[in-house]
């Protein structure tokens, strides 16, 4: 485990934005990701874990304490790995949500297919509680095993319930110290068609209305209750809109993409005035759903 200083986080974000972390580590292993936090705990450290990058704007300023980067392919071993029994997925925190949708969809099991086209780790979708069309984590997740590195260093395991789980939410937005480490899902079976189906389906409305393969961090703020977000920014005719390079997305306007050079303050900036159009028009205060790090 090689712990570095001053890494910029930009190239690990999918916003591609973000200062230097002050301490910087890429683990490979639940040994190393439990050894980084044993490290940040002796030097007194606030750290983050750093899954894709997606659903994340970092300041520009950087982090004044250790990032812990999960890997993002198959060498991570324990972080990153998975197994499916029957219709039981157990992933590692690092673990792609594309990969297992296509994993679970192609053995007919449905429940994951949503997480196809994401850029997420379960670690992520499980903190905030990911869904989309129809689907959403809460309703295949049976267990999660966490470090509570303030607490312990001993290995939990949490059912479903203690979770927490609510719209875009969970238990870990308020312990943000504890650590997902691994996930167990119960899927449904289905015919592998349908599965295979639903998943193709899914990536082509993606493709047609969300700014795949542009600089994004996904979905800006959540819907409030009744409403969808996106349409509100629409009506309050907000697309197209931009701050420097920083820009409300044409094709979807719940989307802020980097069309360039973008900064963090840029961003902001542009999340403000968004929610004050949208609260002058409909009089509706929008919530951010992506994590704000280093301000």
């Amino acid at each position: 485990m090689k712990i570095q200083q001053n890494i910029p986080l930009a190239p690990y974000t999918t916003l591609k934005i973000g200062g230097p972390a002050d301490y910087f580590v890429i683990v490979k292993s639940q040994k190393e990701l439990i050894d980084a936090l044993t490290w940040a705990k002796e030097k007194n450290l606030p750290y983050f874990i750093l899954g894709n990058g997606s659903n994340v704007l970092i300041s520009d300023q950087g982090f004044r304490g250790l990032i812990i980067k999960l890997p993002s392919n198959t060498a991570g071993r324990q972080v990153t790995s998975y197994k499916l029994q029957k219709n039981i997925l157990t992933a590692g925190a690092g673990s792609s949500m594309s990969t297992l949708a296509k994993l679970t969809a192609k053995a007919g099991l449905t429940g994951l297919e949503f997480g196809i086209g994401i850029p997420g780790t379960v670690g992520g979708a499980i903190y905030g509680n990911a869904g989309a069309y129809g689907q959403e984590i809460k309703n295949v997740l049976t267990q999660v095993k966490i470090l509570m590195p303030k607490t312990d260093e001993a290995v939990h395991t949490m059912d479903n319930k203690a979770c927490e789980f609510g719209y875009r939410t969970s238990i870990f937005k308020k312990y943000k110290d504890w650590v997902i480490l691994e996930a167990v899902f119960e899927l449904k079976k289905s015919a592998k068609k349908e599965c295979e189906k639903k998943i193709k389906q899914i990536l082509k409305d993606k493709k047609n209305n969300q700014p795949m393969g542009e600089k994004s961090a996904g979905s800006i703020f959540k819907n409030p209750p009744g409403y969808k977000a996106w349409k509100l920014i629409s009506e309050a005719e907000i697309k197209g809109l931009e701050v420097g390079q920083a820009k409300v997305s044409e094709k979807h306007a719940n989307y802020i993409i980097n069309t360039g050079k973008a900064t963090a303050e840029q961003v902001i900036t542009l999340i403000a005035m968004i929610k004050q159009r949208v609260r002058d028009r409909f009089n509706i205060q929008l919530q951010e759903e992506i994590q704000c790090l280093g301000f």
